[in-house]
């Protein structure tokens, strides 16, 4: 009978043995997670860090890296911080990188990326090294964090490797293109040799076209404009995408020819780099294009390009081309875009007399279109 007692008395008592965890804010669960979760738990909630921008917890989770002896979990930890930019866990990294075997290749690209998107000077010393490490994927991220260092004293290191014939062919691709991202001139003479050389791997004409662009020396017009006479298809694009970099006083001719090229990914870039104010001598080239190319694609292009040069003439053929209810919807669509994007004011009066025309209709799918892009807008007069 006591034991009977005993039991009503305890189920009559108020429970609060779990309350603290029913109180629990999602702060502290996500930090009793970090610290105490398995491996699978940790790195889910890292991504429920991430995806909630709780910055609260990037202390938490700097520990989680200096002390976790999980791989994937240090990985997760690191990619939130590449892409958050979070400065305070460098020196965790620089040690890390230094502990770490070269067998355990993931985390050390993972720290290397970090290191890099951070911009942490104390990193140059290993990566100058790693540059002629065996394994490929090693070597292969430090070419791209010393190119995306904006760095100039690593350009020389990087060239040196570009000009040395016992350095491995395969990792010389990346160096070509970090020597572009470095807008590293002293390497001008040797990616115009490759540029040129028409017995050199595509790949590498094509790469060193991309950092000839990027270094932006004007005697290196020359050699876009021999490659466009060449009749490449993927060299003249690449050639055609380095020109977008140059004064359009300079390459606007060189550009309109690209318009003209038979094959519709050079006619694009060709079109992306006359997206320029002062491209105002390509207006009725482009103008052409958007009505008659025979690729959806290339007319897009134009319109989008039109739409940054802004010149009158090309500003009232987008309101002409967006209220011609015969046009395609990826044509108006586009129209309607680049012209709320950069000329909402001369554009107002046109799009409400579209939208006074299609009200009645059946067909509501323009007057969606129209909703849903003024809608993401901000301005004034809306």
């Amino acid at each position: 009978m006591r034991i009977f007692l005993c039991f009503i008395f305890i189920s009559l008592l108020p429970c609060n043995s779990f309350s603290d965890e029913e109180e629990q804010s999602p702060l502290e669960s996500l930090r009793e997670t970090l610290l105490y979760g398995i491996e699978s738990e940790i790195i889910e909630a890292v991504k429920n860090v991430r995806e909630s921008r709780e910055e609260r917890l990037d202390e938490d989770i700097e520990t989680l890296l200096e002390e976790t002896v999980s791989v994937a979990v240090r990985s997760a930890v690191l990619d939130y911080f590449t892409a958050l930019k979070y400065r305070g866990a460098e020196e965790t990294a620089l040690n890390l990188l230094e502990q770490t075997e070269v067998e355990n290749a993931g985390l050390i690209i993972d720290l290397i990326k970090y290191l890099s998107e951070i911009k942490s000077d104390k990193v140059a010393e290993y990566l100058a090294e790693a540059i002629d490490e065996q394994n490929s994927r090693i070597s292969l991220a430090a070419i791209k964090a010393l190119g995306s260092s904006e760095s100039q004293e690593n350009g020389q290191l990087l060239l040196d490797r570009l000009q040395d014939e016992e350095y491995p062919d395969k990792l010389k691709p990346e160096l070509i293109l970090a020597l572009g991202e470095l807008a590293y001139k002293p390497a001008l003479e040797e990616l115009t040799k490759i540029a040129q050389n028409r017995d050199a791997e595509r790949v590498w004409r094509m790469y060193a076209c991309d950092s000839l662009g990027k270094i932006g020396d004007n005697e290196s017009i020359q050699v876009f404009k021999d490659i466009f006479s060449e009749g490449n298809a993927l060299l003249t694009i690449y050639a055609a995408s380095a020109l977008s970099n140059y004064s359009m006083s300079e390459v606007e001719d060189l550009l309109i020819q690209g318009l003209k090229n038979s094959n519709v990914r050079v006619r694009i870039a060709a079109a992306r780099g006359l997206a320029n104010k002062e491209a105002t001598k390509a207006v009725k080239v482009l103008i052409y294009k958007a009505r008659r190319d025979p690729q959806k694609l290339v007319k897009l292009q134009a319109i989008e390009s039109l739409g940054q040069i802004g010149s009158t003439e090309a500003v009232d053929f987008l309101l002409e081309l967006f209220s011609d209810k015969k046009q395609s919807p990826d044509v108006m669509e586009t129209a309607l875009c680049t012209l709320v994007d950069n000329h909402l004011n001369s554009s107002l009066s046109t799009i409400k007399e579209v939208i006074d025309r299609e009200w009645p209709e059946k067909d509501q799918k323009t007057i969606e279109l129209i909703g849903k892009k003024l809608s993401q807008t901000e301005h004034g007069g809306l």
